[in-house]
């Protein structure tokens, strides 16, 4: 099943890095998954123009990026704390969401943590 992956920081406008999907291409394709990163071309960076990153509420997600028609969509919400850094995850399966939490010294194996658990 293919993953759409919505990740946003609140502090900062790129939330992720080319080389954080790089690791997490590179994971999903070690485990079979196919993942979607939906601000990757321009045609999503200019309808997303003026829209908060931080928007994650679930309906707004699901009628903004349908058009992916991904199997699933999980949201993360980046933190970085005093001492490292803390992933809140959300999975906008069709019953219903199912929250989880990540915290770790450096943001790499959390992201291959996340590719990990939604090849389960």
């Amino acid at each position: 099943p293919s993953v759409l992956l919505w990740i946003v920081n609140p502090k900062v406008k790129n939330s992720i890095t080319e080389a954080d999907q790089q690791v997490m291409l590179k994971q999903a394709e070690r485990r079979g998954l196919p993942v979607i990163f939906p601000v990757s071309n321009e045609e999503d960076r200019a309808s997303l123009e003026g829209a908060p990153l931080s928007v994650l509420d679930p309906l707004w997600i699901q009628q903004h990026f349908a058009r992916y028609q991904a199997d699933k969509i999980v949201t993360g919400v980046v933190q970085q704390q005093d001492i490292g850094w803390k992933i809140d995850w959300t999975d906008l399966s069709a019953e219903g969401p199912v929250q989880w939490s990540v915290t770790g010294d450096q943001l790499n194996p959390l992201w291959v943590q996340l590719v990990d658990h939604m090849a389960m």
